[in-house]
């Protein structure tokens, strides 16, 4: 969906409880001042999804009251002063704890990846588990906090708004092995293709090998063929000579016995014909 001109206080994606979870969705934000492209809160679910805003002070994704979760996640934002991820006490509100759980996700904005600020009523705590801030960009300040192992390598995507990856990109095969791991990424392919699945929205398929060129020796193959045709042919003729022989030989066989038994004359014996008187 494209949202342009979206302000913090209307997100183009909301979700705002721990029943409410969007997947395999793409949200692009445009505005001059502040557009905000998705916000979680009180438990809710953001998986497999692109969310991309653009402008100044612009932000891909904000987390708000409680927190939640963000699991295979690209969020880019561009401008002056934008931020991938972003939360503060006046977006936690009544809650005195925000927890944003970031799995598998990536996390950008010319200003900082991730921007989190708690104050003295408030504490904001990311976990993060195999999740990229991009170019080790973050900002934590006081009563905030980022555990994990939050990642700084670069990923390689076609382009700066393709974030399908290329190969080679260090977020393919470096995912969280998590509960709730879906079974299709964001264009409905399967999410774990190598081992583990990748980190970002986009599971890595490599292209079909190429078709084997015709070998220059194919006619020769052919000849090939043609000689086995030719013994095959032989073989057969053989066979039958053989067949013949052993039909000759029962025949013969037969005749004996018939002599034996007396049904045919025997020769032995037989006196020849004498020649008439002259």
């Amino acid at each position: 969906m494209d949202i342009p001109g979206v302000q913090p206080a209307s997100c183009a994606l909301n979700l705002f409880s721990p029943t409410s979870k969007a997947e395999r969705v793409e949200v692009f934000a445009a505005g001059a001042s502040g557009p905000f492209a998705a916000r979680v809160t009180g438990g809710a679910i953001l998986s497999d999804s692109v969310l991309r805003a653009s402008g100044d002070f612009a932000v891909a994704v904000a987390s708000a009251g409680s927190g939640g979760t963000l699991r295979n996640v690209t969020a880019i934002a561009s401008g002056s002063d934008s931020t991938g991820l972003f939360t503060n006490a006046v977006y936690q509100g009544a809650a005195p704890v925000q927890t944003i759980t970031a799995q598998s996700s990536i996390f950008r904005g010319d200003n900082y990846g991730i921007d989190v600020q708690g104050d003295g009523s408030h504490t904001v705590s990311v976990e993060t588990d195999h999740s990229i801030t991009w170019d080790l960009n973050w900002a934590i300040l006081p009563d905030a906090t980022i555990s994990g192992d939050p990642q700084t390598p670069t990923p390689l995507f076609v382009s700066g708004t393709d974030f399908h990856q290329l190969a080679g990109s260090p977020t393919v095969n470096a995912g969280a092995a998590v509960a709730g791991l879906s079974a299709t990424d964001l264009d409905g392919q399967a999410r774990t293709v190598g081992s583990p699945s990748d980190i970002g929205a986009d599971e890595y398929v490599p292209p079909d090998p190429p078709a084997a060129p015709q070998q220059p020796g194919a006619k020769k193959k052919k000849g090939k063929k043609g000689k086995k045709r030719k013994g095959k042919a032989s073989a057969k003729k053989k066979c039958k000579k053989r067949k013949g022989k052993k039909r000759q030989q029962r025949r013969k066989g037969k005749k004996r016995q018939q002599r034996r038994s007396g049904l045919l004359p025997s020769l032995r014996g037989c006196s020849r014909p004498s020649s008439p008187a002259r």
